[in-house]
């Protein structure tokens, strides 16, 4: 399973093995059964009949209600019309989701889920339309027959993980923590953003909802999502992504002058960008914050020691290697290409200056 989760961490998934990676990734943690399998498939069942038979009957007492919860009024019938709306409203644009059997098992996870938990958490639906497109197939033509209920049982994991980082602190948590991280990497970029008063923004927008409502394609987030679960630091990722989308950015950003220009770029930066290009540079993020153990240099797993030369106009690399190097388990493989990740982050921001002796070790390792 680790040998997997490093594949999904860094080529993704392919779309007809996503279900049963993201089962697995989300699941009781235990390997996947088949008698295990159609007994939660089962138990779905029977708790949508239960909430179904019950819901007309469900009255929301607002002592239930929590910041980020519905705030509609407290008829169960108005309450499942608010998640209809939201299932409807989600992922515009999708062809996926403008299907009506996806709109009713969306519908269905997330009333259900709601109905478990006494408790409606804003954004359900984006997250449970992304896993129902991972479960059901994609895009293929029709759902996969227990979809539904795969979907149900990885949502109600999902949520259990991170329904309070959803709304609230748990936002302006993420806000601080994306700024911080930019700010390490480059400084003048998160100057611009505090300056103007946005550097909340990037947060609040494209890491809204663990990347649902970025403006990415559901296709593009499915394949972020197979990182991001894979990573034993699950949700961290998000944040790497969202200020990979910021650098990407960072010579139309500067060029601004106006809050509403910078704005604009920040909420279309999802729309340019190469997925590809993307993941490379919240790789190299991720490698950054994870692997740097001193403050001069890198070791390889071949244990030689790599110097570094920080720019004055980057300190942000002195903050980030100073850092305990934190290496995912599966990841040694990857240690050896620390070099190649270096010089793609530096081809990015073009502030920071590598010694010679790693764009030797560059050359040597690609040529």
């Amino acid at each position: 399973m680790d040998a997997a989760r490093g594949i999904a961490f860094l080529h993704g998934c392919p779309e007809a093995a996503r279900p049963k990676l993201w089962r697995t990734l989300l699941g009781p943690g235990a390997q996947e059964d088949a008698a295990a399998l159609q007994e939660r498939r089962s138990a779905y069942r029977e708790l949508r009949s239960r909430m179904v038979a019950d819901m007309p009957h469900v009255q929301e007492r607002s002592e239930d209600k929590s910041e980020g919860s519905s705030s509609s009024t407290a008829t169960a019938k108005v309450f499942r019309s608010e998640v209809e709306a939201d299932a409807r409203a989600v992922w515009r644009g999708e062809a996926f989701v403008e299907r009506q059997e996806v709109v009713e098992a969306v519908t269905s996870v997330v009333l259900t889920h709601a109905w478990r938990a006494s408790r409606y958490v804003t954004g359900s639906c984006d997250l449970a339309a992304l896993v129902l497109f991972a479960l059901g197939g994609g895009s293929f033509s029709s759902l996969e027959p227990e979809a539904e209920a795969d979907a149900f049982w990885c949502f109600s994991q999902l949520m259990a993980e991170v329904q309070d980082s959803l709304a609230g602190e748990g936002l302006a948590t993420q806000a601080r923590r994306c700024h911080e991280l930019l700010r390490a990497f480059d400084p003048p970029l998160a100057d611009l953003l505090a300056d103007a008063g946005l550097g909340a923004l990037p947060a609040m927008r494209l890491g809204a909802v663990l990347l649902t409502r970025s403006g990415l394609s559901l296709a593009q987030c499915a394949r972020i999502w197979d990182s991001l679960l894979a990573d034993p630091r699950r949700f961290e990722f998000c944040d790497y992504v969202v200020v990979a989308l910021l650098l990407l950015n960072r010579g139309e950003l500067l060029q601004r002058a106006d809050v509403g220009g910078i704005a604009e770029t920040i909420i279309a930066a999802p729309q340019s960008a190469k997925l590809e290009t993307l993941l490379r540079i919240a790789y190299a993020v991720c490698a950054f914050e994870r692997r740097c153990v001193q403050k001069t240099g890198v070791w390889l797993e071949t244990g030689l020691f790599v110097p570094f030369e920080c720019s004055p106009c980057c300190p942000g690399v002195e903050v980030t290697s100073t850092n305990t190097a934190l290496v995912l388990d599966w990841q040694g493989h990857l240690i050896s290409q620390l070099a190649i990740d270096l010089m793609c982050f530096a081809s990015a921001l073009k502030p920071m200056r590598l010694s010679s002796q790693v764009e030797q070790l560059t050359r040597a390792t690609t040529a």
